[in-house]
């Protein structure tokens, strides 16, 4: 119990004040030792309560510090994150995330993952969600996202259920892989190309007919 202290405290408190006003018989001597008593424990107990009161102040405020700061380190990173309804409804998202489907935070929060999920990855988000039902966790998983121009946005996403005020939501966390797709796309161009040019020499090489000197 939070004030147990503090209860028993002003017990011992009433209990003293009750035996000075009652009772006749008590001794000078005696009467006044329990005054003195019942004077320390009053303000011990006043003490204890000022020190509990400022320890919670002292919580409260630490509280509020680190959700501040947890909310500064969601806003400002690099990488996407959004919490939505087991629905799909977007909740809140990061400038990340928004940025990475070419809107605004408030016009992210006005779709569901499903507005901007093109439809033949249906199949592959019921595995997600299944996964999420089964384990509690996705991913990871490479999908692509409509950006606000038309164009695909490839990323990978991991996520897990959350329980907030009693209902679940799937936070994830989301990142932009175009440049790495980019990047392999030049490596194997480059791959292929390499290839071809040695094919075409091996084969100059095997149709060049010997000369007698």
């Amino acid at each position: 119990m939070k004030y147990v202290g503090e209860l028993v405290l002003c017990f011992l408190s009433l209990l003293l004040l009750s035996l000075l006003v009652f009772s006749n018989d008590i001794v000078p001597i005696l009467r006044g030792f329990l005054v003195v008593l019942f004077l320390l424990i009053m303000s011990f107990s006043i003490l204890l309560l000022l020190v509990n009161k400022k320890n919670k102040d002292q919580v409260e405020a630490s509280l509020t510090d680190v959700n501040r700061y947890n909310r500064v380190l969601f806003e400002e990173l690099s990488i996407g994150l959004a919490l939505c309804g087991m629905d799909g409804k977007l909740i809140d998202v990061n400038l990340a995330y928004a940025s990475m489907i070419g809107r605004s935070i408030e016009e992210t929060k006005a779709l569901s993952y499903w507005d901007i999920t093109p439809e033949e990855y249906s199949d592959h988000e019921a595995e997600q969600l299944k996964s999420l039902e089964d384990n509690g966790s996705y991913g990871p998983y490479e999908k692509e996202y409509i950006h606000k121009d038309g164009r695909r946005v490839p990323v990978v996403l991991r996520g897990r259920v959350i329980v907030l005020d009693g209902v679940k939501h799937i936070w994830s966390s989301v990142e932009d892989i175009g440049e790495e797709k980019r990047t392999e796309e030049k490596l194997l161009t480059t791959e292929n190309r390499n290839r071809a040019l040695f094919d075409s020499a091996a084969e100059a090489v095997s149709y060049t007919p010997l000369t007698m000197p």
